[in-house]
């Protein structure tokens, strides 16, 4: 069953798993659309991604409940049927028990809506104390946090978050696994990662307002080193 809510450019998809009559699980997810978008046209795009995604495709459902009737509707349904390798049915005019999952589905989908349009608000406050604090001309866009972690000295790894003004955006969250250098030695870490990320700075991936280094003078130290050595 799935459901849908969105206010302005905003949108949410509320996915319900359901089974004999009984709910299994359920899950928000809240896509970035073009501006101007439509429902039906939010609404196949996230399906054509979701149930087409590796880890969801094994499990298909037979049957898929949607609040209204969507674009190339044959056209998913017998791409889907194929990779399912079963018959699959699309209800886009819910009835009986069917309708009232997808009631359901539409009033978790606003209420996830609104939670998330909430931490989206909060967050953009936080950046303001965050101007103020570091007293920047502009508020920061985009923030790049840097970490280093190895078990026991060995398997070391280098992870990237990224924050941007709606909040955390993880498709661009980066692991840097780091090689040749001596195990435990996180200055030499913090130094091959961040040179590897900003010696590739493209429209793709921008330079951040503001680069958090987890650690010491030292990993500091080696920050501003990269930095000076690549001209930013």
């Amino acid at each position: 069953i799935i459901g849908l809510a969105h206010q302005a450019a905003h949108y949410a998809l509320y996915v319900m798993n359901v089974r004999h009559g009984s709910l299994l699980g359920a899950k928000a997810y809240f896509p970035e659309v073009p501006v101007n978008s439509r429902d039906t046209e939010v609404l196949a795009a996230f399906m054509a991604q979701f149930y087409l995604h590796a880890e969801i495709m094994p499990s298909i459902p037979t049957q898929i409940v949607i609040p209204k009737k969507i674009q190339d509707q044959s056209w998913l349904m017998a791409t889907l049927a194929e990779h399912a390798q079963h018959k699959l049915k699309l209800v886009d005019k819910a009835s009986g028990k069917s309708k009232q999952w997808l009631v359901l589905a539409m009033e978790n989908a606003k209420h996830a809506l609104a939670a998330h349009l909430s931490d989206k608000l909060s967050f953009y406050k936080q950046l303001e104390h965050l101007q103020m604090a570091l007293q920047l001309d502009n508020l920061p866009q985009r923030l790049e946090c840097f970490d280093i972690s190895h078990t026991q000295g060995e398997a070391t790894v280098a992870s990237c978050v990224v924050f941007d003004s709606q909040g955390a955006k993880k498709r661009d969250y980066r692991h840097y696994l780091i090689k040749d250098i001596v195990g435990g030695d996180d200055y030499a870490a913090m130094e091959q990662a961040l040179t590897r990320r900003f010696s590739k700075v493209s429209a793709d991936s921008p330079l951040p307002d503001i680069l958090l280094i987890d650690g010491g003078k030292g990993q500091l130290t080696q920050a501003k080193r990269v930095l000076a050595s690549l001209n930013i």
